[in-house]
């Protein structure tokens, strides 16, 4: 006999809504570094399209104009495969008088975004690779040693020169950030230590306002993932600039079954997604291996 919540948890739009909810809390490189700007819907094996507007040359005004003089504005239109695909079967069983079925939905969905979020992180993070080889601070051959110790880069320098990759290339500032692993931050907080920063003081002041953030410095605003792309602990991919990479995704299907050997219902669900990077200058890419803490 099923239990008294079966109902609510056969209903598959309960489940998407709370996955969907969940979903925006987790991600790290999708908050930090994407845009949804792209026209079409999102399905497994389809394409969207993103665009973007040509630059804009100027000249001296010397008392007039020509025909020739003026430029055109061009659309540029950039494919988006829809290339990728998670899915996640679930075995829940039928909940007891004395649970609630609503934080059975919520905490099962809960772990079932953390689980998508961290493979879309990680995919995004990917997309360091198109990133223009002109904007790199350090590269494979050469990485750059951040630490404390004599000799090795400090954090805070590190994250200067990329803001310093960023501008010379005349990429957009309006809302830069950067996502660095885990060890870059707890260097960046053994540097700065109890000096009123804009990192400390915004930390302090406001908590966690994003999945992953740790506060901002000199303009760039400072995020934290375990996911930052490396070769075997060396040569982390970090990457810093504006939202400038394109991320589409849907939940495809939320579907429900009453499992035939078991007092459980199964929720399976699937969820696809592709991402581009349209314009390789507008991001900077340092690649660093990680140093002594002292």
């Amino acid at each position: 006999m099923a239990g008294p919540g079966t109902p609510l948890l056969s209903e598959p739009t309960v489940w998407s809504a709370r996955l969907l909810a969940h979903l925006d809390k987790t991600y790290v490189y999708v908050a930090a570094l994407t845009n949804r700007n792209y026209e079409g819907e999102a399905r497994a094996g389809g394409t969207v399209k993103a665009f973007y507007v040509s630059d804009v040359t100027v000249s001296d005004y010397t008392g007039g104009w020509s025909d020739s003089d003026w430029a055109a504005l061009s659309d540029n239109e950039v494919t988006i495969q829809i290339d990728q695909a998670k899915k996640i079967l679930v075995k829940v069983p039928d909940v007891r008088d004395q649970f609630s079925v609503i934080d059975l939905i919520d905490q099962a969905t809960q772990r079932m975004a953390v689980a998508i979020g961290d493979a879309i992180d990680q995919y995004v993070a990917s997309k360091y690779a198109e990133v223009a080889s002109a904007n790199q601070y350090g590269d494979d051959t050469t990485p750059v040693t951040v630490g404390l110790g004599n000799g090795e880069t400090r954090p805070t320098v590190a994250l200067v020169r990329l803001r310093e990759v960023l501008a010379e290339a005349r990429a957009p500032m309006t809302n830069p950030r950067v996502v660095v692993p885990v060890w870059f931050a707890t260097m960046l907080s053994l540097e700065l230590g109890s000096r009123a920063t804009q990192l400390g003081d915004r930390a302090t002041q406001e908590g966690m306002v994003a999945p992953g953030f740790l506060g901002t410095f000199e303009g760039l605003q400072v995020y934290v993932s375990p996911n930052v792309p490396n070769t075997t602990g060396t040569k982390y991919k970090v990457l810093a600039g504006d939202p400038m990479i394109t991320f589409a995704s849907a939940i495809e299907k939320v579907e429900t079954t009453r499992l035939p050997n078991d007092f459980a219902t199964g929720v399976k669900a699937l969820y696809v997604y592709g991402a581009k990077l349209p314009r390789g200058q507008y991001l900077a890419l340092g690649t660093f291996n990680r140093g002594s803490y002292a």
